[in-house]
């Protein structure tokens, strides 16, 4: 997995999640929500008055922030893409939650104006997630709490790895052979992550990997999620009928070996928890 090759542009993420919207909705968000409620644990909702979630997607998590936070509490979400925060509009109608639309490597608020922040699976996406972890930094009072979540490492992770690894097998192309940086950059090591948001300014920094099993129950209801991301989709256009279809065979059936022995999807998850200046409650 290439940690090294060039990551992508503000264009790029801008493009691949307005694409990636209807079937982010449709596939993925409820499978998210394990880790969001994790994430919103570690806030401590019922002291925070100024929360920002950064990639609010399609809003899943927004709205079971909407529901847990303080009713005085201010709520704000920023997305790159405005195809998300129109999903994420119908979920959480309401007038104290305010959506906009904007880079995370460059918030648009003043320095100090929220006392949380939280933001699941953007921080290894991002062009510069120190930018990310500086630019939260700013944006946080003194006392004040961020917590993310990232891929862990790829070996714990079949439920992204699957369909790349047979691919692989079966000769489709799924890049266009330009190198891309790998999505798992930042779980194959845990203590640099941390230390990167000690760098960005934070005074304490908790790291830890986590397991968190895709909710699928079969095959058939697991291979509609790789099948219906757009970048896969546009690749398998490009191939042979035969061999995308022995592709869906190969997924359907490493799944359902999996659970027929009792062993849910595995995907691994890397938390990190950070603190600027002290937090007493």
């Amino acid at each position: 997995h290439n940690t090294m090759a060039a990551p992508p542009s503000e264009e790029t993420l801008k493009t691949l999640w307005t694409k990636f919207a209807t079937a982010w909705e449709k596939s993925y968000e409820m499978m998210m929500l394990q880790n969001t409620t994790t994430i919103l644990s570690w806030l401590k909702l019922s002291t925070a008055t100024a929360i920002l979630e950064v990639a609010p997607g399609t809003g899943g998590g927004l709205r079971l922030c909407n529901f847990l936070k303080l009713k005085e509490a201010k709520l704000t979400a920023i997305d790159i893409s405005s195809s998300m925060l129109s999903y994420a509009s119908q979920k959480v109608n309401d007038p104290s939650v305010s959506l906009v639309e904007g880079n995370a490597e460059k918030l648009p608020f003043a320095d100090k104006s929220f006392d949380r922040y939280y933001s699941a699976y953007c921080l290894h996406l991002v062009t510069d997630p120190d930018q990310m972890l500086r630019e939260a930094y700013r944006v946080l009072q003194d006392d004040a709490i961020a917590v993310y979540c990232v891929w862990g490492r790829a070996e714990n992770c079949p439920q992204i790895t699957l369909f790349g690894k047979y691919c692989a097998e079966l000769g489709i192309q799924l890049s266009s052979g330009e190198p891309v940086r790998s999505n798992f950059h930042l779980g194959v090591d845990l203590e640099s992550t941390r230390q990167r948001a000690l760098r960005a300014g934070f005074n304490t920094a908790l790291a830890w990997y986590s397991s968190a099993p895709v909710p699928v129950l079969s095959g058939e209801d697991y291979v509609v999620r790789p099948f219906s991301t757009p970048s896969n989709l546009e690749a398998l256009a490009k191939a042979d009928p035969a061999k995308v279809a022995e592709l869906r065979r190969k997924i359907v059936q490493t799944v359902d070996d999996m659970i027929s022995k009792g062993t849910p999807l595995g995907m691994e998850v890397l938390f990190l928890v950070c603190v600027k200046g002290s937090f007493s409650n």
